[in-house]
């Protein structure tokens, strides 16, 4: 299983190369083991700029608050 950081690094690479979706899946997974991890979700919320965007953020923040973490 990969280190988060180095699944960090290699979001910052798709983000960089405009996979934003891709990085987003993996942001997902660093989110789910660790959902207190402040970077990911610094990048994670960075990549949204849609109201669309923002309604699948809200999701997200609501699925991890339901788990109460």
């Amino acid at each position: 299983m990969a280190k988060t950081w180095e699944l960090l690094d290699k979001v910052y690479l798709l983000i960089n190369t405009g996979h934003i979706y891709q990085a987003r899946s993996i942001i997902n997974q660093i989110i789910a083991r660790d959902p207190q991890n402040i970077e990911a979700w610094d990048v994670y919320i960075g990549t949204f700029n849609t109201i669309d965007d923002l309604e699948e953020l809200k999701d997200a923040v609501e699925s991890i608050w339901e788990c109460r973490v």
